[in-house]
C-alpha cells in the first residue's frame, strides 16, 4: 500500500508539473482578452467546486436544520482559513501565470480562497 501511494504521489506531481508548464506556455502566446477570459473561467469553476464540496444533505442527515447549518458553516472562519491554506499553492501558480485579474480576485474572495 505504501508503494502504491508513493507511485500515486509521484505521478500526480508529474501531472501537475506538466499542466502548469503547459498552461504557462499557452498563456505566453495568449492575448490579454483571452488571458482575462481564462482567468474568469478558472475562478468561476473554482468557486463552484469549493461551494459544492459539502452536500446540504449531510446537515439534515446529522439532524441539523440544513439552512441554519449552511449559514453557520459559511461563516466559519476556521473553515475559511483551511480553504485559503489548502489553495495557497494554486493561488501562487495563478499569480505567476497572471490569472489573478480583478474580476477573478472578487470571485476567489467570495469563495474564501484568498
Amino acid at each position: 500500500m505504501r508503494t502504491i501511494s508513493n507511485i500515486h504521489v509521484v505521478e500526480e506531481s508529474r501531472h501537475m508539473k506538466f499542466a502548469r508548464d503547459e498552461t504557462r506556455r499557452r498563456l505566453a502566446r495568449a492575448s490579454t482578452a483571452r488571458r482575462h477570459f481564462h482567468a474568469l473561467v478558472v475562478a468561476i469553476a473554482s468557486y463552484y467546486i469549493v461551494t459544492s464540496m459539502v452536500s446540504p444533505d449531510v446537515y439534515a442527515q446529522a439532524g441539523l436544520d440544513p439552512e441554519r447549518a449552511r449559514r453557520e458553516a459559511a461563516a466559519n472562519e476556521h473553515y475559511k482559513s483551511q480553504l485559503r491554506s489548502s489553495c495557497a499553492g494554486l493561488m501562487e501558480f495563478l499569480a505567476s501565470a497572471r490569472l489573478l485579474t480583478r474580476p477573478a480576485l472578487l470571485i476567489y474572495k467570495r469563495a474564501s480562497l484568498i
